[in-house]
């Protein structure tokens, strides 16, 4: 289960927004980065409210977890595994399942540690560039995951 300090890293960098916007990756998203799927907008009431902000985020992570539990086949360190899900609730679970997952999966720590500061990329205007913010919350999981 994912300590408090996870989800002050993952609150650190979502930012608690009240009202939907659209993110760097051009989803709609409202609250601590909480993903809304279609019909879901009529559902929730708005603006919204810090409690329902905190319940879905309990959801999302719980969600992140289950996906961690699902395809991580090696043993995490608490440290590694906050710093997990702080990174696939932010970057989705495919990256289990790419060069960071055969990395991690493969036991090789140091290297899976190093591929998740490779996820600072966003589009803008048709470019690929880096986005600061992306880089600092990569850091900090990296830092996190080889403590």
């Amino acid at each position: 289960m994912a300590s408090p300090r996870a989800l002050s890293l993952i609150r650190e960098f979502e930012n608690f927004k009240p009202w939907p916007y659209l993110d760097v990756a051009n989803h709609l998203t409202v609250g601590f980065g909480h993903l809304l799927h279609e019909g879901e907008l009529a559902e929730i009431p708005l603006p919204l409210q810090p409690e329902l902000g905190e319940k879905l985020l309990d959801e999302d992570v719980r969600h992140t977890e289950a996906a961690i539990k699902r395809l991580v086949r090696v043993p995490l360190s608490y440290n590694q595994y906050d710093a997990l899900v702080s990174f696939i609730f932010n970057v989705g679970t495919s990256a289990l399942t790419l060069g960071f997952g055969e990395a991690l999966n493969a036991g090789r720590y140091e290297q899976a540690a190093e591929k998740m500061l490779l996820y600072t990329k966003i589009h803008l205007r048709g470019q690929v560039v880096d986005s600061e913010g992306l880089i600092n919350r990569r850091k900090k999981e990296h830092d996190l995951f080889v403590a």
